[in-house]
């Protein structure tokens, strides 16, 4: 049975970043690259698949959108609040404030920051100093 608009309020609290839109709750991350979006939509395929509930998935360059529904129902069920827990506790996503619109579509201020890399350590330097002479390495 589908839930209540009230009672789907009350449970996104403990979701953040995850928002009623229509008979769905809906949550977009975001990612550092295009393959650590597709690696996290994979990883959601797989939660859902064993919990036999199917969300619609929308892969972008660096975004993923989840929409959680139950079609069987009409709207939004426990189900979808149990997958949508799954999905916030994959191990390596690293959820931030949802960054403000500006401008942009509606989407984009439903964003959370998620698989962050750190920035490549600069390269070793290929000359080495010597008594005030630089020598190069072989």
């Amino acid at each position: 049975m589908a839930l209540r608009k009230r009672d789907i309020q009350a449970r996104l609290v403990s979701l953040p970043g995850w928002k009623s839109e229509g008979d769905e709750i809906v949550k977009v991350y975001t990612f550092t690259s295009y393959p650590k979006a597709v690696m996290f939509a994979n990883a959601v395929a797989w939660l859902a698949d064993a919990a036999d509930h199917h969300p619609e998935i929308d892969v972008e360059y660096g975004k993923v959108t989840i929409d959680l529904t139950t079609h069987s129902a009409g709207g939004v069920t426990e189900k979808d609040f149990a997958l949508a827990a799954q999905i916030d506790g994959l191990p390596g996503l690293a959820v931030a404030k949802p960054k403000a619109a500006s401008g942009a579509k509606a989407r984009s201020s439903r964003t959370a920051t998620a698989g962050a890399t750190p920035k490549p350590k600069k390269k070793a330097a290929t000359a080495k100093k010597l008594h005030g002479r630089t020598k190069a390495r072989g």
